[in-house]
């Protein structure tokens, strides 16, 4: 069966914006296609793996947050992207910017 990969790579990143944490594995049974397929379509049209998108959507998802609601507690951020402990969000975004959120906040003030 063929596929729009333009067409399959946009939804994937729609999906993942509304729930940055979705698993691949999660993704793909949504949609109803192979894995395989779903990764084969990120690396044709974007150039970048499952999980290089699913990065970048949670990097922009966070800053956004914190420039949205300045008064939003890191805890509650990490909470609304579908983390249990706000730690764990801390980790991965220091991991991908090499900055925590709390500094991300004081540099947005």
């Amino acid at each position: 069966m063929s596929y729009d990969l333009n067409e399959l790579a946009k939804r994937v990143a729609t999906t993942l914006k509304r729930q940055p944490l979705t698993s691949l594995a999660a993704l793909s049974r949504d949609l109803r296609l192979d894995r395989h397929t779903v990764t084969r379509a990120l690396r044709a049209h974007l150039g970048k793996s499952f999980r290089e998108v699913q990065d970048e959507v949670l990097v922009d998802f966070v800053r956004t947050e914190i420039a949205r609601c300045p008064t939003m507690s890191i805890k509650e951020i990490a909470s609304s992207v579908g983390y249990n402990h706000s730690r764990s969000m801390a980790r991965r975004i220091r991991r991908l910017t090499g900055h925590s959120p709390t500094e991300h906040r004081k540099a947005e003030s």
